[in-house]
């Protein structure tokens, strides 16, 4: 169990590929280590073409990472492409899996069935010193009429009464001026009346892109949190 280190969180669109997750795989070869730091957490994410990268240093080196993934690979229904060395969290769906979560096994993660879907998966971490955290990613499918499903806002609903943190990582598709986008849509909107009324944290700083694709450039990737947790947030950048 960890309870006192660094811990590497990140999001990332791997657009089904497994080039961008050859890619993971390597800055986190790179930038993890045994030996325990601080109690920060340095959130990073990456919309698929572009770069969030969260770092307490110039060059951090981590105990442990935990990495919300939207549009992984998947084979056979199954996520591939991690390995075994790992903690690879998916819903148990007949469905082509479009979230996972990807962790350190240093990280005591349990997941929640309930709260899985082909669009979410949600994940109970349990900290031995401090407060469990439910940690969630989620795709949020432009190509639905539902800006984000109802079982989003049970989860969100739940953790409130038990009085459990919360992170949230989604690829939201939605524009909004709460994470800095050039403009707020209708999707955003909705997006922001969800943040307001369940009282989360948008942990976006600046306004560089999350989003590259031909002319399109965008932010629509969105950390949210929930909790003591939001102040351990560090250094989230693109």
């Amino acid at each position: 169990m960890l309870t006192r280190a660094d811990v590497l969180c990140g999001q990332i669109n791997l657009q089904k590929g497994i080039t961008g997750t050859i890619n993971l795989l390597s800055y986190l070869e790179a930038n993890l280590q045994t030996g325990p730091k601080t109690q920060n957490l340095a959130i990073t994410g990456d919309g698929g073409g572009g770069g969030n990268e969260g770092s307490l240093q110039k060059k951090p080196l981590y105990n442990a990472f935990l990495y919300f993934l939207q549009e992984p690979p998947v084979k056979d229904g199954k996520v591939v492409g991690f390995g075994r060395r790992n903690q690879v969290f998916q819903a148990n769906s007949r469905d082509r899996p479009r979230a996972a979560i990807y962790a350190s096994r240093n990280l005591n993660l349990w997941l929640v069935n309930e709260f899985c879907s082909q669009d979410i998966v949600t994940c109970l971490w349990k900290r031995k010193e401090e407060e469990d955290v439910y940690v969630i990613s989620a795709y949020l499918d432009i190509n639905l009429t539902e800006v984000f499903p109802k079982m989003l806002e049970d989860l969100l609903m739940l953790a409130e009464r038990q009085r459990k943190d919360v992170i949230l990582c989604t690829d939201a598709n939605a524009h909004s001026s709460m994470w800095n986008s050039e403009d707020t849509n209708k999707r955003g909107e909705t997006m922001e009346e969800l943040i307001l009324s369940h009282n989360l944290t948008v942990q976006n700083n600046g306004d560089h892109f999350t989003f590259y694709r031909a002319q399109a450039r965008t932010i629509i990737d969105v950390t949210m949190t929930r909790g003591r947790v939001s102040s351990s947030i560090a250094n989230w950048h693109v």
